[in-house]
C-alpha cells in the first residue's frame, strides 16, 4: 500500500456590520440629516500544505501544523449639531473596519524512523479600537446616546490522525478554522427647540 497522506484544510470567516440612527426632534421646521457611512471588509485566507521525504522508505513522519488568526476591527464616529434658522442640522459620520487574516501550514516530513512527532502552533491576535466625537453647538437642548460594539469569535482546531501498519503509513490531517466578527454603532439623539 505505501504512503497515504491526506489534508483537508478549512477557512470559514463571516463579517457583520450595521448602523443604526435614531432622531427626535421637537419645535424645529425641519430636521436636516447628512449621514455619511463607510464600510471596509476584507478577508485573506492562505492555506499551505507540504509533504517532503521518500514514500518508499517512510516509517515515520514529523507533523508541524501553525493556524494564525489576525483580526483589526475600527469603529470612527462623529456627531455634529447645529441650528440654522429654525432648522435642526445633524452630521453623522460612521466607519467600520473589519479586517480578517487567517493563515494556515501544514507541513508532513515523513522519516525513515518509526513513530510520529507532533508540533502545533496556534495563534489569535485580535485588535478593537473605537473613537467617538459629539459636537453640539451651544444653543442645542441634546442628549445624545451612542453605542459602539464590537466582538470577535475565533476557533482553531486540528485533527492528526496517523497510523503506521504493516501496510505502510496513513497520515490524516484536518485543520479548522473559522472567525465570526461584528461591528455595531447605533446613536441616538433628542433635541428640543426652546
Amino acid at each position: 500500500m505505501g504512503t497515504q497522506v491526506n489534508t483537508d484544510v478549512d477557512l470559514n470567516a463571516s463579517v457583520d456590520q450595521a448602523a443604526l440612527l435614531g432622531i427626535d426632534a421637537e419645535g424645529y421646521d425641519d430636521v436636516i440629516v447628512k449621514a455619511k457611512v463607510k464600510v471596509v471588509s476584507q478577508v485573506k485566507q492562505d492555506s499551505d500544505v507540504d509533504v517532503s521525504g521518500d514514500p518508499a522508505t517512510a516509517a515515520g513522519a514529523d507533523i508541524a501544523v501553525v493556524q494564525d488568526t489576525d483580526i483589526d476591527q475600527t469603529l470612527n464616529l462623529k456627531v455634529q449639531v447645529k441650528e440654522t434658522a429654525d432648522d435642526l442640522v445633524v452630521k453623522v459620520k460612521v466607519k467600520e473596519v473589519t479586517k480578517v487574516d487567517q493563515d494556515t501550514d501544514v507541513g508532513i516530513a515523513l522519516t525513515q524512523e518509526e513513530g510520529f512527532d507532533v508540533d502545533v502552533t496556534q495563534t489569535v491576535d485580535i485588535d478593537q479600537d473605537s473613537k467617538t466625537k459629539v459636537k453640539v453647538q451651544d444653543s442645542v437642548d441634546l442628549d445624545v446616546d451612542t453605542l459602539l460594539a464590537q466582538g470577535a469569535d475565533v476557533v482553531q482546531d486540528v485533527d492528526i490522525d496517523a497510523e503506521s501498519t504493516a501496510d505502510g503509513l496513513t497520515i490524516d490531517v484536518d485543520p479548522d478554522q473559522s472567525a465570526d466578527t461584528d461591528q455595531f454603532v447605533g446613536v441616538d439623539l433628542e433635541a428640543h427647540n426652546v
